[in-house]
């Protein structure tokens, strides 16, 4: 039986046009928003937590010469949701923050705000930062195959088969386009303010089912079967992100 000579042949090293690395303007522009929203959901939190504390934080200072008030107080507050809140925002600003160091000086100054009117603030930020840690993963995967096309260049790998750089262009394919959905469902509800994003996520991501059933496609993929597997897992994990993104119906 002679062997399929076309489906071992080899293709170039250069990237093909279809893979390209997502703007980091546009990146950096998701991570301010979601920072200026983590801002003002956290003053909204803390004012509404400093109500709820002023009785029983005026009990526990009364009665400083107590334990047991003291005791008390550092127990009851961690009930309170505001509290929880306030806690996982700022582990979430100080994650944003951290990540807004690595820039210029200059990108530091120019921050963008959020324009997006929300009553459900808490699914935006999740928005966002949901959209913000998925580019930068793509962009990472792209600078991986730039990396990997590069030591085939070299000579130091053997280099992709045709089916196999073809799984790998349809699998980069399939997640810009799925960001690249999401990006234009942002830009839409930025650009008119009587959009409702929650309305337009639901009806986006409502039925989409979470998906990881397919991720045995890279199993005879050769050398490129780790590559495709680790794309296929982001993929899945970047739908299963968008379909939590929907709040449940009321």
């Amino acid at each position: 039986m002679f062997p399929l000579v076309f489906m071992v042949a080899h293709v170039g090293v250069e990237r093909p046009a279809t893979i390209q690395l997502i703007s980091k303007r546009w990146v950096e522009g998701l991570e301010d928003k979601h920072l200026d929203l983590c801002y003002a959901s956290y003053q909204k939190t803390l004012l509404s937590y400093r109500r709820k504390r002023f009785w029983p934080l005026l009990m526990v200072v009364a009665s400083v010469w107590l334990v047991l008030p003291a005791v008390f107080w550092q127990r009851w507050r961690r009930r309170l949701p505001e509290w929880q809140t306030l806690n996982e925002m700022r582990t979430e600003i100080r994650e944003v923050r951290k990540q807004r160091r690595r820039r210029t000086f200059w990108n530091r100054i120019r921050r963008q705000r959020n324009r997006i009117e929300s009553e459900h603030p808490e699914d935006l930020r999740r928005f966002y930062r949901t959209l913000a840690s998925a580019a930068r993963h793509f962009n990472t995967r792209v600078r991986l195959l730039d990396f990997t096309l590069d030591r085939q260049a070299k000579q130091l790998d053997p280099p992709f088969t045709v089916r196999e750089f073809e799984q790998i262009e349809v699998t980069f394919r399939r997640i810009r386009d799925e960001l690249s959905s999401a990006f234009q469902l942002l830009a839409l509800a930025e650009q008119d303010a009587e959009i409702d994003l929650v309305r337009l996520m639901r009806d986006e991501y409502g039925g989409l089912p979470l998906n990881t059933d397919y991720l045995d496609q890279s199993a005879d993929l050769g050398q490129a079967g780790q590559l495709v597997y680790d794309l296929l897992c982001f993929e899945s994990a970047l739908r299963d992100d968008l379909a939590r993104l929907v709040p449940a119906a009321p």
